[in-house]
This record gives C-alpha cells, sequence and structure tokens, in this order.
C-alpha cells in the first residue's frame, strides 16, 4: 500500500511539473534527432567517423613504413623525422582526435586526458607487430 501511494505522489508531483512518461519520451527523440542532425547535416561524430575511415589506408602505410607511430597520449607522432609530404594528413588525424576525446569527454563527463589515454592504451593493443609505439618519450617496435 505504501509503494502504490508513493508511486501515485511521485506521478502527481511529474504531472503537476508538466512532465509526463509520453512527453519525457517524444523530448528524448527530439533531443536525439536534434544531436544526430542540425540543419540537415551530420552530427559532428558522424563526420569524425568519416574523416577518420578516409584517411586510415593512408595512417595504416604510414605506421607500417614506421614513419609515424602511436604515442601513450592518443596521438599519432612522427618517429624520426616528419614527412612535409604526409604532414598535413597526421595534422588533420590529430586534430580530429582531439576533437573526438572532447566530444567524449563531456558525454562521460570526464576530460579529454583521460579519454585521450584509454585510447592510447587501445591503440597498442591493436598495433600490428612492427609498428611503432612511444612509451615515456622513447619509441619501442612492437613485437609478436
Amino acid at each position: 500500500m505504501k509503494t502504490k501511494l508513493s508511486f501515485l505522489m511521485m506521478l502527481a508531483l511529474l504531472v503537476s511539473l508538466g512532465v509526463s512518461p509520453a512527453r519525457a519520451a517524444d523530448k528524448k527523440k527530439s533531443d536525439d534527432s536534434a544531436a544526430k542532425k542540425e540543419d540537415g547535416s551530420s552530427s559532428k561524430l558522424d563526420q569524425l567517423k568519416k574523416r577518420f575511415q578516409e584517411r586510415y589506408p593512408a595512417i595504416k602505410e604510414l605506421k607500417a613504413k614506421g614513419v609515424v607511430g602511436e604515442t601513450d597520449k592518443g596521438y599519432l607522432e612522427w618517429v624520426e623525422k616528419k614527412e612535409s609530404a604526409s604532414a598535413d594528413l597526421v595534422k588533420e588525424e590529430n586534430d580530429d582526435r582531439t576533437t573526438l576525446y572532447e566530444e567524449v569527454a563531456k558525454k562521460d563527463k570526464s576530460d579529454a586526458d583521460t579519454v585521450a589515454k584509454h585510447a592510447a592504451q587501445r591503440n597498442f593493443d591493436k598495433a600490428k607487430s612492427g609498428e611503432y609505439l612511444q612509451v615515456d618519450g622513447k619509441w619501442h617496435k612492437k613485437e609478436g
């Protein structure tokens, strides 16, 4: 009986505040749609994903050649010397990673550095044998 009374009181409070489950669901749908599409364009995360996918083959090739590697901070870095031919590509990748880390941090109520370090660990785990990984400023070639 007490539970039923509490439920009815909560329901009455929500109704008096102008909140109903149906309206809340409609608001969530509306908010989700706004997040996905803004003025007919893709969301920021969709745009980032597309750019990451477009750059992936070139980044993969640079890693395989030992030109760039993953750092423990979640970014790409030049293993030896910066190549002007691919400098824009690496800069764009790192800029987009920064944006991604900030967006994820906002969503998770975290900070971008923590998100970046988690991403770095995933990148290290996914790295292929022979790719370079930088830990505490020192390069190591992944084995196995």
